[in-house]
């Protein structure tokens, strides 16, 4: 699928496509996911963990991109302030079982997450799974 684009800042065209992992400055694409608010009549959260599910074992073999991350960081408060990033592996060349979970998130009343990469590489974000205890106040 392959979809052209316009800058809406300099007029020119670019080719769009999910093939594509790199600039044109042939550097990776930063690609950032943004969680909904996870929140409950503003209670109490506490995050346990949280898994990001996606295509594990797609590395280059070598250069940029051979040792692909996940940076996740969150904001406790809606989004108004963020806490410190926190980077792990998405697994090498053919790790096809890597998982990328965070464990002991904290506690917040209006928890917002995002998700981060910008390794040259195919990146099939599919979903996120989260294990949440709200409180009662």
């Amino acid at each position: 699928n392959i979809q052209f684009v316009l800058s809406r800042t300099s007029g020119k065209i670019y080719l769009q496509s999910i093939g594509l992992a790199t600039g044109t400055d042939g550097l990776g694409v930063k690609r950032l996911r943004r969680a909904p608010h996870i929140t409950n009549e503003n209670k109490g959260c506490i995050i346990d963990s949280l898994q990001i599910k996606f295509e594990p074992g797609l590395a280059l073999a070598t250069g940029a991109g051979s040792d692909p991350h996940l940076t996740m960081r969150q904001s406790k408060n809606g989004g108004q302030t963020w806490g410190n990033s926190r980077t792990k592996s998405a697994g090498l060349t053919g790790e096809f079982e890597t998982r990328v979970m965070w464990e002991g998130l904290g506690y917040g009343r209006d928890r917002v997450i995002e998700v981060t990469t910008s390794d040259p590489i195919f990146w099939p974000i599919i979903d996120a799974f989260v294990d949440v205890r709200f409180g009662a106040s």
